[in-house]
């Protein structure tokens, strides 16, 4: 799952994506107090999967990420630590998420002029 920390400023926010483990995606970074700011934090979030895609993985799938070094971005790896257990904990979570979409329609029902 993906987590969006924001720390809400007049002028601009500071924005920090995390996953399950508290582990920072990538670098925080700052976002206008405005629609072009706000677009861009949802570009960003659409980069990654959302809860319906990992849930519609096959199994075996979502294992070979956990295990496999090469398709994970920050270079490390489960070491074997995490299995098909794993796997099928994560797509369980996926399932009974509300999803990022959900979550997207609304700040964008919210973004629209009025």
């Amino acid at each position: 799952m993906l987590y969006v920390g924001i720390d809400v400023a007049k002028r601009s926010h500071e924005v920090v994506l995390l996953d399950d483990a508290g582990e920072a995606r990538g670098k925080p970074f700052r976002i206008a107090n405005s629609h072009v700011g706000l677009s861009r934090l949802i570009d960003r979030v659409e980069a990654h999967p959302t809860p319906e895609q990992i849930a519609e993985l096959d199994l075996e799938q979502l294992t070979g990420l956990l295990q496999t070094p090469s398709r994970c971005p920050s270079g490390k790896h489960s070491r074997d630590r995490f299995g098909r257990a794993k796997a099928e904990q994560i797509q369980e979570a996926a399932r009974t998420s509300f999803g990022v979409t959900l979550a997207l329609d609304a700040l964008t029902a919210q973004l629209r002029p009025s």
